[in-house]
């Protein structure tokens, strides 16, 4: 079998009470976009559906002190102030820090160079990601700025200085294995550390850790 250069992949799994302004949109956005394999709940009128329900996402089981916050709490806040049901930020959460998870499940669909996780509706600075030719580390992209104060101050603890973007996330094949192992790491230790949080949040914080698996475009 011929190794591909690159293959890209996203998903989707509904959430009742989503508030972001994309909430909606996920599925018709994302049959105009070139994706190689595509996860969801429900069939979907993509050639490489891969079903796969909520609850076999793969970061349920870390997300324990996450899961006691938002079992606690009616409606919490996202990074940028929008209110939500506690139960539906936790839905998306899963979703959100799941990403990095299912980067060995379509390596071992399809042997590649490198893969792409893309947002179905955002894809900021997607062409640069692509274009940057990194063989060790994961390309992703910085936020400029968010709220002094993300989640409306219910953060338990600072957010790293280094602010990363999880909508476009490409990653060489052969550092699967070691990204995983280090971000399930993080991601227990965020679970610890933070009573909210989601993907960029345990990225910012395993970067800040683990710089020499990032490269970052700063533009």
């Amino acid at each position: 079998m011929s190794i591909l250069n690159r293959v890209t992949f996203s998903g989707y799994w509904e959430v009742l009470g989503n508030t972001k302004l994309t909430n909606g949109r996920h599925l018709k956005s994302a049959k105009g976009k070139d994706i190689d394999y595509f996860f969801s709940e429900q069939k979907v009128d993509f050639s490489n559906n891969i079903r796969l329900n909520f609850n076999d996402l793969p970061s349920q089981s870390y997300l324990k002190n996450l899961t006691e916050y938002c079992d606690s709490m009616d409606y919490v806040y996202t990074k940028f102030g929008s209110r939500m049901k506690a139960s539906s930020f936790l839905r998306l959460a899963t979703i959100w820090t799941s990403k990095i998870l299912l980067f060995k499940k379509i390596n071992d669909l399809s042997p590649a160079r490198e893969i792409v996780w893309r947002d179905c509706v955002k894809n900021r600075k997607l062409k640069e990601i692509y274009n940057i030719k990194s063989e060790n580390k994961l390309v992703v992209k910085r936020y400029h700025a968010i709220p002094k104060k993300p989640y409306k101050g219910q953060l338990n603890q600072k957010f790293p200085k280094i602010k990363l973007l999880g909508g476009v996330l490409k990653m060489p094949t052969q550092i699967i294995d070691e990204f995983t192992e280090k971000y399930i790491e993080c991601l227990k230790e965020v679970d610890e550390l933070f009573n909210i949080y989601d993907e960029e949040l345990v990225l910012s914080f395993m970067n800040q850790k683990y710089p020499g698996l990032f490269f970052i475009i700063y533009k």
